[in-house]
């Protein structure tokens, strides 16, 4: 009788522990989603704008009235843009990105870049010879931080600010892809102690549940 009781506790331990390690690996994919959802949106919205900004260059001679036109359509706090004709910057809406006067100094062929004091997700368009540089505001990165200046990420996305951006593959982290599934960068979890209980955890709970279910059997 006891030995039932303790395997029919061994096969709750192990139910329970595995719907704990299902439940962790799917709080931190909940991350990860939420951000990619929220991005890929802001992806629509940007190439509708550079489509718009796109018909709209091709038809005004001067370059310098679209500002007029275009001011109240770009939120700085979400997108910036940048025109570039032959190769030279000839419009930009944010003068605190420091945007490169000639194009071949912008990397932009680089879908995610460190500008200025922030990450920035580059989209693009060109008409004839202009070409229009689209930028998603994904982190502000500032040097040194205080009470007015904080490296926080663009309020959307709804992440943690304890939370960085790196370009390259990282084990430890979330992958974010853009709309076509193309590689954009990795969600690193900056606390070194609670990035690598967050990355253990489910495994280590996988196995115990593996654990306790390998004891059910034995005392049946």
């Amino acid at each position: 009788m006891k030995s039932l009781y303790f395997a029919i506790s061994a096969l709750v331990a192990a139910i329970l522990v595995f719907w704990l390690s299902f439940y962790d690996f799917h709080r931190l994919n909940k991350v990860q989603n939420r951000f990619s959802e929220v991005l890929h949106e802001k992806e629509h919205e940007l190439d509708q704008k550079l489509e718009y900004v796109s018909d709209l260059a091709d038809s005004v001679s001067d370059l310098r009235n679209i500002y007029c036109i275009l001011k109240d359509k770009f939120d700085v706090n979400e997108y910036a843009l940048a025109i570039y004709k032959n190769d030279s910057l000839v419009f930009w809406t944010d003068n605190r990105i420091p945007f490169k006067r000639n194009l071949k100094f912008m990397n932009s062929s680089e879908p995610v870049i460190l500008l200025g004091n922030a990450w920035y997700e580059m989209r693009s368009s060109k008409v004839d010879d202009l070409y229009i540089l689209g930028l998603i505001v994904l982190k502000n990165e500032y040097l040194y931080e205080n009470p007015f200046l904080h490296n926080n990420f663009q309020e959307d996305f709804n992440v943690c600010d304890n939370h960085g951006i790196s370009v390259l593959p990282e084990q430890n982290g979330n992958v974010i892809y853009d709309v076509n599934g193309n590689y954009l960068f990795t969600l690193i979890n900056q606390d070194p102690i609670e990035g690598e209980f967050d990355s253990s955890v489910p495994i280590i709970l996988f196995f115990l549940s593996v654990v306790f279910y390998l004891v059910f059997l034995f005392m049946l």
